[in-house]
């Protein structure tokens, strides 16, 4: 019977450190060239392994290769190798609807051709509208700033609670009324925020 429990225990705990899986350098040769570098698995078709992902989605290379599409392998690799972002860990980023509209009005009739139509696992009206959930685009994918882009570090998990002069020269921490507040999916769709992702360098 402890037998039983402890195998039984350590199925559970190893079910919940795959769900929590901490980000890894992405291994998809075909996604190698996206603006993230890093995923995480589970991926938002359950693979668990970038192995299992890598099987799946080379049945999808003739189509990039004769680019039916101009965002379908950036939806691929989302779908497959999402990115990972250190404040979703959790709440892993989906490609927006309008990508995977464009993939799907770009391919599919091509897919028709060889009697076949858009894969029922890439629904497209059940991922996030770009401005009513967080989810990527290529066009939201910030490589380069202009001069007068502010760049805030999301990883220090500070948000004033207060909206502080951008021109203050006497700011100090001393008068900063801030509290810590992790910057979630959650928190961006509540406070409304505007947001934006750049690659590590």
């Amino acid at each position: 019977m402890l037998r039983v429990a402890t195998a039984i225990l350590c199925f559970l705990v190893g079910g919940v450190v795959v769900h929590s899986a901490p980000c890894e350098p992405v291994h998809i040769h075909m996604c190698r060239t996206m603006p993230w570098n890093m995923t995480r698995m589970p991926n938002h078709l359950y693979h668990s392994t970038q192995q299992n992902a890598i099987l799946a989605i080379e049945q999808y290379e003739e189509l990039v290769d004769i680019n039916c599409s101009e965002v379908l392998r950036f939806f691929l690799c989302a779908m497959y190798a999402p990115i990972c972002a250190f404040d979703f860990l959790h709440d892993p980023i989906k490609p927006c609807k309008s990508v995977c509209q464009r993939a799907r009005d770009g391919c599919e009739p091509i897919m028709r051709r060889y009697n076949h139509s858009w894969p029922e696992i890439f629904a497209c009206e059940e991922l996030p509208v770009y401005d009513r959930g967080v989810c990527i685009s290529p066009e939201a994918m910030v490589t380069e700033f202009a001069e007068d882009v502010k760049v805030v570090d999301a990883s220090l998990d500070v948000m004033p609670n207060e909206p502080q002069a951008l021109d203050c020269k006497t700011w100090n921490s001393d008068r900063c009324r801030c509290r810590k507040m992790k910057p979630t999916l959650t928190t961006y769709m509540e406070m409304k925020y505007d947001y934006g992702m750049y690659p590590n360098t």
